[in-house]
């Protein structure tokens, strides 16, 4: 969830006031005009809403910000414009020097890999938080910041499962970025009071009794047994969602929930903190010295001054002291709405509010109303808290305030905004003077020089309006730019070797087996190909960009590049790295589907793999969609198919049944209905109609279903029956619904290479 397009919109634009502005002039006859270096801090940036209240909240946060400053992120040769350590640190230099009033942000946008659409998507700014830290560790690997994100917003959980007979545990260690929330108790009519309420239920262990009785090991026996989660170590600085979105199944809508949940301005979180001394956390020894978040939470209030009494008397219970600096703010419904923050200077000790390109100050009353719940009436507001983040309270460890940091922004400002200007002045929107004889080739080799870039690794695209996609320049080298350039609004770049005439760019997307809504699979990159070339090649490339963006060495025999059946492209399932892609016919640049083999059985087989999923009469319940091998030369391809089967599900060969093939107006994921399969309207057979050898030519990269025509079916109600209508209705509607809406990524790379 997100802001409307009513939010302000990301744009290019990085130039600064016309009357700050120098000009200079090179030899080869282009002429620049320089933005000049101003050292004073603009509070505020005009973009997205949700990412603007992350960037502010980050930017505000002297520990993070001081890291950025003082990080050193290569240079031209590693690919600045998708470095988003950089695009940070350029941002937050230019809050400090520009004298623009608001800053765009297509910059640090282009760098997670976002085209200029996604930009305007609405998404959970939770969300982003967590891929953005994600991204930022991958990218600092092997750096100074390598522990940044661990060091600052990491804490310690335990995973437990604890038998009541034997008294054994089974712990599973596990990190957190964020604590997420309950606002309200699943089925419950009334939400937590407060954060400290919320967190106790977290922490609350689940009774696993009667028929949910746990399997301990120890004891050979099921038993009950208490399961549940326990904080070990709280980070320095914690992040806590507030899960105001939910499903209401009676609906079968997204709904938010805009109840009354208060939070304060110190923390006390020792209570909450696990000790292998106790068993439980005990709650009324925190209701007595902590009362007034718990008992009295109707009066507590928020942006206030701290009491550093207060503080002093909660240290001596322990280090996990918290003061809260940002408050972020989702104002609307489930269906989208606005985000803003307010954020502490903790130099000043002063609350402000950050709206889109508003700052100003706020007051504890203001902050207060984003408890949720009423005020002053009868309708319940919808603007409310949905992050918060808090700082761990430390006297004897020196935090920079903002005055202190100053000195250190503005020493790095100095060694470093010089070379950074001369770098921004090709990763903005610039106005250029040039010569209308000059050369094309002359003036794209200018650019390379400029850029520290060789001209045959970049190409030169041309945008005919403000928002169009691009088309790349094929100009001759001696053809003037007058002539290259007649009637283009403006001109820039892509990092890569010009496509010769014979190829185009074919765009790979993830193929994800768990991810049943195909409008969700993730757009890798894209990769340059002709009709000759081979799909060998192709899976070569495609490995090679795989590891540079996402950082993870995969070998030839772990990948597959599939196909995905329409009406008007062929079932092959899977494309043979001997073909060239002219196999593919006319389409034969259109998506492919890049799969990771995660199953070790499968990897490096032979066999060409066809997709299935069990029913299971007994239950009414379909299995994930997996893979079995056939193999192409079996004397009956439909008996690999029934004994990969067999190995895979345990049913013996002779109990197998099969669905047939469905219509060829059917798309991923194949779906069947439940009620169907087992009121026998969609029917199986032992011997289907692309028995013996057909299989892999009809089927393709169909899903196929199966049953062991042994199993008993299941009696259900009527009242089961609309249960299970409604739960496949709301799943589809849910599929139709999310259509529109593209799930939130940062990839590490949005530039394809060689």
């Amino acid at each position: 969830l997100g802001g409307f397009s009513g939010c302000r919109a990301v744009t290019y634009s990085g130039s600064s006031s016309p009357s700050r502005v120098s000009q200079a002039e090179d030899e080869s006859g282009v002429s620049i005009r320089k933005p000049s270096i101003l050292h004073r801090l603009v509070a505020r940036v005009a973009m997205t809403c949700y990412l603007n209240s992350l960037v502010q909240s980050l930017y505000m946060t002297p520990e993070f910000r001081n890291a950025i400053y003082n990080g050193k992120f290569g240079n031209i040769a590693e690919r600045e414009t998708r470095s988003i350590p950089y695009q940070i640190q350029k941002l937050f230099l230019l809050l400090q020097t520009s004298e623009l009033g608001s800053l765009e942000t297509r910059d640090l946008t282009a760098s997670f890999g976002w085209s200029n659409n996604e930009a305007y998507d609405q998404h959970d700014v939770q969300e982003l938080c967590r891929l953005m830290f994600d991204a930022l560790e991958l990218k600092w690997r092997g750096t100074q910041n390598e522990k940044l994100i661990e060091n600052l917003y990491r804490g310690k959980m335990q995973d437990f499962v604890k038998c009541f007979k034997c008294g054994r545990e089974n712990v599973r260690p596990d990190v957190f970025l964020d604590l997420p929330l309950a606002v309200k108790p699943f089925g419950a009519m009334e939400a937590f009071r407060s954060v400290e309420e919320a967190l106790q239920a977290f922490i609350t262990p689940e009774l696993l009794d009667g028929s949910n009785q746990y399997f301990c090991e120890n004891c050979n026996s099921k038993e009950d047994a208490h399961k549940g989660l326990r904080v070990t170590e709280f980070p320095y600085l914690l992040t806590i969602q507030l899960k105001r979105f939910d499903f209401d199944y009676n609906t079968m809508h997204r709904i938010k929930l805009n109840d009354r949940v208060t939070f304060p301005d110190v923390l006390d979180l020792n209570p909450f903190v696990y000790s292998p001394n106790t068993d439980a956390v005990d709650v009324d020894r925190d209701k007595r010295l902590c009362g007034r978040a718990w008992i009295c939470s109707e009066v507590v209030m928020a942006g206030q001054q701290i009491d550093r009494a207060l503080v002093n008397q909660l240290l001596k219970r322990g280090e996990y002291v918290y003061e809260l600096f940002s408050v972020m703010v989702h104002q609307g419904s489930a269906a989208g709405g606005h985000y803003f923050a307010h954020i502490k200077n903790m130099d000043q000790g002063q609350w402000y509010c950050f709206n889109d390109t508003r700052v100003e100050s706020v007051s504890p009353e203001e902050i207060s109303k984003s408890f949720g719940g009423s005020y002053g009436g009868w309708s319940t507001s919808n603007t409310n808290a949905y992050m918060l983040m808090y700082r761990k309270v430390l006297f004897n460890r020196k935090v920079l305030t903002n005055n202190e940091i100053e000195n250190v922004q503005n020493d790095v400002a100095d060694k470093n905004l010089s070379v950074l200007w001369s770098r921004l002045l090709f990763f903005s929107v610039l106005q250029l003077d040039v010569d209308s004889r000059l050369p094309f080739g002359k003036f794209k080799a200018w650019l390379g020089q400029k850029l520290s870039i060789d001209p045959a690794q970049f190409v030169v695209v041309k945008h005919y309006k403000e928002d169009d996609k691009g088309y790349e320049c094929n100009s001759k080298d001696d053809e003037n730019v007058r002539s290259a350039f007649d009637n283009v609004f403006k001109i820039g770049i892509k990092l890569r070797p010009p496509l010769r005439e014979d190829e185009k760019l074919i765009r790979i997307v993830q193929f994800d087996l768990e991810e049943l809504n195909r409008e969700n699979w993730k757009v890798l990159f894209e990769c340059a190909a002709s009709k000759e070339t081979t799909v060998r090649d192709l899976m070569l490339q495609c490995i090679h960009l795989y590891a540079g963006t996402y950082g993870q060495q995969l070998q030839f025999n772990q990948i597959r590049l599939r196909e995905m059946p329409s009406l008007n492209h062929p079932m092959k399932a899977v494309l043979d790295p001997a073909d060239t892609l002219d196999c593919r016919g006319a389409q034969w640049s259109n998506n492919i589907y890049f799969q990771i083999i995660t199953d070790e059985h499968l990897i490096g087989a032979p066999g060409v793999p066809v997709l299935v999923r069990r029913f299971r009469p007994s239950t009414v319940e379909v299995s994930n969609i997996q893979e079995v091998l056939v193999d192409p030369d079996a004397t009956s391809q439909m008996e690999s198919l029934a004994y990969g089967v067999s190995s895979l599900s345990g049913i013996p060969v002779e109990r197998l049944a099969f669905t047939e093939i469905g219509s060829s107006w059917e798309k991923w994921p194949f779906a069947l209905s439940r009620l169907a399969m087992l009121d026998g309207s969609v029917k199986f057979f032992e011997h289907p109609s692309y028995a013996p050898n057909d299989v892999i030519d009809r089927v393709g990269g169909r899903v196929i279903y199966y049953r062991d025509i042994a199993e008993v079916p299941k009696q259900l109600s009527i009242e089961d029956r609309k249960q299970i209508q409604i739960k496949e209705h709301g799943q589809s509607m849910s599929a139709v619904a999310r259509r529109r809406e593209r799930p939130l990524r940062i990839q590490m790379s949005s530039i394809s290479e060689p």
